[in-house]
């Protein structure tokens, strides 16, 4: 339990080591750069985390758990269908949270500030830095953190307990990385959405898809047209969360990654 923290303290901890290295290598004039684009230097600091967690993955676990790594089985369309139902579900709840928010929680300060924290941070990005912004947080971003919670700490919480027990607190570790209280519900739920899925699984390249899609459909939304359209697929992405809820049910008991109909011997599999 101890080194699942640690894992997930390490994300940010090698990343400030390699500020103070940058800053000790260079002048401080040559690392103006840093003010204007933070997310050129995200994608920067993360790309280390790739390679340093995806030898910890393949070294460590890939062969001892049985894991098929991310390309021995066919990643079918039918498989990217369901990953894009999850993703859509997953911000369904994400939507509902928010609704829930702006409704009843907004009141009280303490989620007034998270807000307000958590919209800052994504508000005034630099024209050169947009298409670092969308690498980091589409790509990159994804990849690594899947690699870390459900590739690494969710075999390291195996050795402690294995069935929901390592889900749930990969989840609760994955809101805890992303800090702002206002996440709290739809990341932790999304964390624990992935854990199950590789818990019974062991795809991570089925994960990494729908944190992907998740992310990108999140940026997306922002490029319709009109309100109209944007309100049409919040409700759409709402009404997909009995869907994933019912999904991410047949996997924790059947470890198959897609519809099964009840009481029958053959499977639907969603196109």
């Amino acid at each position: 339990l101890l080194l699942a923290l640690l894992l997930t303290a390490s994300y940010s901890l090698i990343q400030d080591a390699i500020m103070v290295l940058l800053g000790e290598l260079f002048y401080e004039e040559q690392l103006e750069w840093m003010d204007r684009l933070p997310f050129l230097l995200d994608s920067l600091l993360t790309l280390p985390l790739f390679f340093l967690y995806g030898w910890g993955y393949c070294y460590f676990f890939r062969g001892r758990t049985g894991a098929p790594g991310l390309s021995a089985e066919d990643f079918t369309l039918r498989h990217f269908g369901l990953c894009l139902l999850y993703a859509l579900g997953a911000l369904g709840i994400s939507n509902l949270w928010f609704v829930l928010l702006e409704h009843v929680l907004l009141p009280n300060a303490f989620w007034q500030e998270s807000l307000d924290s958590f919209s800052e941070a994504w508000d005034g990005v630099q024209p050169g830095d947009y298409p670092f912004m969308l690498f980091s947080t589409v790509l990159l971003g994804p990849v690594v953190e899947e690699i870390l919670f459900r590739g690494l700490i969710i075999n390291v919480l195996d050795r402690v307990r294995r069935g929901m027990m390592p889900a749930i607190v990969s989840g609760l570790l994955f809101w805890l990385f992303h800090m702002e209280p206002v996440q709290v519900v739809y990341t932790a739920l999304l964390g624990i959405v992935l854990g199950i899925v590789y818990e019974r699984t062991r795809r991570l390249d089925i994960t990494i898809t729908i944190h992907i899609l998740n992310n990108f459909l999140t940026e997306a939304a922002g490029w319709l047209p009109t309100d109209a359209l944007y309100e049409w697929l919040v409700l759409f992405e709402m009404l997909l969360c009995l869907p994933l809820l019912y999904s991410v049910d047949t996997v924790r008991r059947t470890g198959s990654f897609r519809f099964r109909r009840a009481g029958a011997s053959d499977t639907i599999e969603i196109i």
